[in-house]
């Protein structure tokens, strides 16, 4: 199945809606009442419902605490341990539970299907900037992690790409967040 990025939101308000949670704590507002216009819908990060991480928790929980290449190393030897590529995945993608996870549990971070962010694909703001979100606007929406078609070098922690919201790639998948309160 291929999903865009406009399917992932809307499985996200769907996700929200399903474990009871009200309008008020959407991320995304209701499309009807949005109607985003070339992707520009409203996004509250804040809010407790279902989300795409931003770009930055994306690779926060990719690293896992790492600074390496990888979450498991720099050994480019060992991406098949933890993500399906060209070289093993015949073609395809796989079952998220077959393959090592990262330190945080979190498996095929590396690899599988790319995975849809919130942020518009831009430039790097670079170090001095904590957990950034996206520019307002663009063409791309933020893709990570590689996925089956690719070769482990462009599954880096730090590797990213980027596709239409509007396109849906078979090979682009997701996996939701949530902002939990502090108290």
């Amino acid at each position: 199945m291929a999903f865009n990025w406009f399917d992932a939101v809307r499985f996200c308000r769907w996700l929200t809606t399903a474990a009871g949670l009200p309008e008020g704590e959407q991320c995304y507002d209701d499309p009807a009442d949005a109607d985003p216009p070339g992707g520009q819908w409203p996004f509250h990060p804040e809010r407790a419902g279902f989300r795409l991480p931003t770009e930055a928790e994306w690779e926060y929980a990719c690293r896992s605490g790492t600074v390496t290449a990888f979450s498991f190393g720099s050994d480019v030897d060992l991406a098949p341990r933890f993500g399906w590529f060209q070289a093993n995945s015949q073609g395809a993608g796989h079952s998220l539970q077959v393959l090592r996870p990262n330190s945080r549990g979190l498996r095929n971070m590396h690899g599988n299907s790319s995975e849809w962010c919130h942020d518009w694909l831009a430039f790097d703001p670079g170090p001095e900037h904590v957990d950034p979100i996206g520019p307002p606007s663009g063409q791309c929406r933020v893709v990570r992690g590689g996925s089956y078609l690719s070769r482990p070098a462009l599954a880096r922690s730090a590797s990213r790409g980027g596709l239409p919201p509007d396109f849906a790639s078979p090979s682009a998948g997701f996996r939701f967040v949530r902002t939990l309160s502090t108290p």
